[in-house]
């Protein structure tokens, strides 16, 4: 993942893709857990998919 001084918003895509498919078979409680250990939101995921399914 990128460095500490670059919010997740400010990722590349490549880096966000990796999330999306890394988490893209856990469970609700599993994602929590991914996202307090990356210091993210499930939410943040979740638009990251969306719009990676939109285009």
């Amino acid at each position: 993942m990128p460095g500490k001084t670059t919010t997740s918003e400010q990722w590349p895509a490549e880096s966000k893709l990796a999330v999306i498919v890394e988490t893209a078979t856990m469970s609700e409680s599993k994602l929590g857990q991914y996202c307090r250990t990356k210091g993210l939101f499930v939410e943040q995921i979740k638009r990251w998919q969306e719009n990676c399914r939109i285009g």
